[in-house]
């Protein structure tokens, strides 16, 4: 069941009273782990084949040096390793990929 919590403790000109209530989404809480670097790298252990994870990086370096980087976006990055390797990438591979970006990035300051 998604729980409910209290919207207003005032009533509105419509005559909503401040029993109201409204549902609320709670995000899941291994979200932020598994997002992180680590979390991610179980993601693929568990997941993907040992290989793909190296595949990813590779394919963004090449994506990374055909183009300027000011003339493109993480989300182009992802789009066109996606259509190089031929399958619809997860969540965590996403995850990884935008990670990776921003790591070439960091080590060409």
């Amino acid at each position: 069941p998604i729980p409910c919590v209290p919207w207003q403790s005032q009533t509105s000109g419509s005559g909503v009273e401040d029993s109201d209530f409204f549902a609320v989404r709670q995000a899941p809480q291994q979200h932020a782990r598994d997002m992180s670097y680590g979390g991610i790298r179980t993601m693929f252990e568990e997941q993907d084949g040992p290989q793909l994870m190296a595949k990813l990086q590779e394919e963004v370096f090449r994506v990374m040096d055909s183009y300027e980087w000011s003339q493109i976006t993480k989300g182009m990055v992802v789009q066109e390793v996606e259509e190089v390797l031929g399958f619809q990438l997860k969540e965590h591979h996403k995850r990884f990929i935008k990670i990776t970006i921003m790591r070439i990035i960091e080590r060409s300051r």
